[in-house]
């Protein structure tokens, strides 16, 4: 009895390890370190790729995955980039391994200048001398909406205006993005938003000529981040860490910071999309005109309590007046609570 089921374990062992190798139809290992001599990057080229009876393997070898860095420059390339790039290319994920390294440094060859190399034709009679300020203006709405849809993606809570996205292009970059059409634009190199003028570099590959690339460099600046609402907030409502989002914004007076606005209450209707500026928020009122609080009066161990009547309303913090119930004395006390305050002075 014990040899049959010793038998039958192993069986069952073998099954599994058979279902587990065939689940793979291939296995993707990346190399650790790769030098690519081409424009662009393929998947063969920095990985080995092993398998049985993958009729579309060769959908797979020759996956774009972005420029050559040129001059003999380096790049790394990650796992998640590198699936997230297989899967907007339509390559399915559900059979495939991976193995070796998840992080790839990728080196360009020394003395070439890729991004030199099979530049995007230019339309007949256009040259890089006669780029027409309208043009370059095209070209900059071109790259404001390739970096709006690009934060949508990856930062969907993050609201943007692409006009106040400021664009700098060089004439030659201007005329590769006016003279193209149907192409597919990748982001190779972002930065940090609200950081100052930063360097940005676009990867253009065109459906004609089939797979013509081009490389396009711009100085952007983007608006600082600024508050908004997440919802719509009538007058009168207090605001919480849940009610804010971010916008990229020039607005003048708007609030960058969450301790500005959590805690305030509105004195206007506020909207998505608009930034928060100072005089939208008050204080949220402690004490209301006539309302009757109570009164500390402090002195060495000995506290003293009364109640008056609020002459002004406030909030947290705020000085306001107060009479006697009877109306015959008057003081000057400190907000401390909600119908609270402390007395700092007194006149008769």
């Amino acid at each position: 009895m014990f040899t049959i089921r010793k038998t039958t374990y192993i069986i069952t062992i073998l099954l599994v390890l058979v279902q587990v190798h065939f689940a793979y139809g291939l296995t993707i290992r990346f190399e650790r370190q790769v030098t690519v001599d081409k424009p662009f990057i393929h998947l063969s080229d920095i990985a080995e790729f092993t398998g049985n009876d993958v009729p579309n393997i060769d959908d797979y070898q020759s996956a774009k995955l972005g420029p050559t860095p040129p001059n003999g420059g380096q790049v790394f390339l990650d796992f998640d980039t590198i699936r997230n790039r297989m899967r907007a290319l339509g390559l399915s994920l559900s059979n495939i391994e991976f193995a070796g390294a998840s992080r790839i440094l990728i080196k360009g060859v020394p003395g070439t200048d890729l991004s030199g190399t099979h530049q995007f034709p230019v339309s007949p009679g256009e040259t890089l001398d006669n780029i027409t300020p309208h043009q370059t203006n095209h070209a900059q709405r071109i790259v404001q909406k390739i970096i709006r849809n690009y934060l949508m993606k990856q930062a969907p809570h993050i609201e943007v205006n692409e006009k106040e996205i400021e664009v700098h292009l060089e004439e030659q970059a201007v005329a590769v993005l006016v003279t193209s059409s149907q192409a597919d634009w990748q982001i190779q190199h972002w930065f940090e938003p609200n950081r100052g003028i930063s360097h940005l570099v676009l990867d253009l590959v065109t459906q004609s000529p089939r797979d013509a690339s081009n490389r396009v460099e711009c100085d952007i600046r983007m608006p600082p981040l600024v508050l908004t609402v997440s919802r719509q907030f009538p007058t009168g409502q207090t605001l919480q860490v849940p009610d804010l989002t971010w916008m990229f914004s020039n607005q003048s007076g708007a609030l960058k910071q969450p301790q500005q606005v959590i805690g305030m209450q509105t004195k206007r209707n506020l909207i998505p999309g608009k930034a928060i500026r100072e005089d939208d928020l008050q204080k949220k009122p402690y004490v209301r005109p006539r309302d009757i609080v109570s009164v500390y009066a402090r002195q060495g161990g000995v506290t003293v309590k009364r109640t008056m009547r609020a002459l002004k309303g406030g909030g947290l913090g705020d000085t306001i007046p107060l009479v006697s119930l009877s109306g015959k004395e008057k003081f000057v006390a400190t907000i401390t609570g909600y119908h609270e305050v402390e007395v700092i002075d007194s006149s008769n």
